[in-house]
C-alpha cells in the first residue's frame, strides 16, 4: 500500500513538473523553472534539463553583476533572474496577460459554440474587454495552435474536402458513426469544419 502511494504521489508531481515546463516554455515564466527545482529537490529526482539550464544561465549573468553600480542593482537582478526582460515587461505581467488571452479564446469558443459567426465573437469580445479585434485573434489562435481549445461534447470535425459547400445548419450528416443533424458551426479552418450535432440516428448494422 505504502509502495502504491509513493508511486501514485511521485506521478502527481513529475505531472507538476512538466507543467512547470509548459507554463515556463508558452509564458517565459522564470518562476515556474524555480518551481520544478523545488519539488525535484523534495522528491529527490534529477533536476530537469531545461531548469538547470535555466539555473546555468542566471549564475553567469549573476556572477557578471559583481561590478554593477549600486544604484542599478535592483533592475540589474531582476532582468539576470529573467523576472523581468525588456519589452516583455515583468513575470507577473506576462502571466496577468497569459491568463487574459486564456480567458478571451475560451470565451470566442463559447460564443461561437452560441451561435455567433467567428467574426462577430472577435468583435464583440474586443469591445466586452476593451481590446483591440487583433489582440483576441491572436489569443485565439495561440490557443487553437496549442491544442488548448476544448470542443463541445456533441460536436464533430468533418474534413473540408468532403464537404466543399459546408455545412450549414440542418443539414444531414452521414457517417460511420451514424447520422447527424448540424446545429450550428462551431469552429473552422483551411482543413475542417467542427459543427455541432445532433444524433438522429445509430450506425447501420453491418
Amino acid at each position: 500500500m505504502a509502495k502504491k502511494k509513493a508511486r501514485t504521489t511521485l506521478r502527481v508531481f513529475t505531472g507538476q513538473i512538466a507543467e512547470c515546463q509548459r507554463l515556463y516554455e508558452e509564458q517565459g515564466d522564470p518562476l515556474r523553472a524555480w518551481q520544478a527545482y523545488v519539488i525535484a529537490r523534495a522528491l529527490g529526482i534529477e533536476i530537469p534539463g531545461w531548469v538547470t539550464a535555466y539555473l546555468d544561465r542566471v549564475a553567469k549573468q549573476l556572477a557578471e553583476l559583481s561590478n554593477s553600480e549600486p544604484k542599478a542593482i535592483a533592475g540589474a537582478l531582476a532582468g539576470a533572474l529573467e523576472i523581468q526582460r525588456p519589452g516583455a515587461g515583468t513575470v507577473f505581467s506576462r502571466r496577468m496577460a497569459a491568463a487574459r488571452d486564456d480567458e478571451l479564446a475560451r470565451d470566442v469558443v463559447r460564443h461561437r459554440a452560441g451561435g455567433l459567426s467567428y467574426t462577430d465573437a472577435i468583435h464583440k469580445l474586443a469591445e466586452h474587454h476593451r481590446v483591440g479585434a487583433k489582440t483576441v485573434e491572436r489569443a485565439y489562435a495561440a490557443a487553437k495552435k496549442r491544442g488548448r481549445l476544448r470542443r463541445p461534447s456533441d460536436a464533430i470535425a468533418l474534413r473540408r474536402d468532403h464537404f466543399p459547400d459546408g455545412v450549414p445548419a440542418g443539414s444531414i450528416v452521414e457517417l460511420e458513426s451514424g447520422t447527424y443533424r448540424v446545429e450550428r458551426t462551431v469552429d473552422e479552418d483551411e482543413h475542417i469544419i467542427v459543427v455541432k450535432v445532433a444524433r438522429v440516428s445509430e450506425p447501420k448494422a453491418t
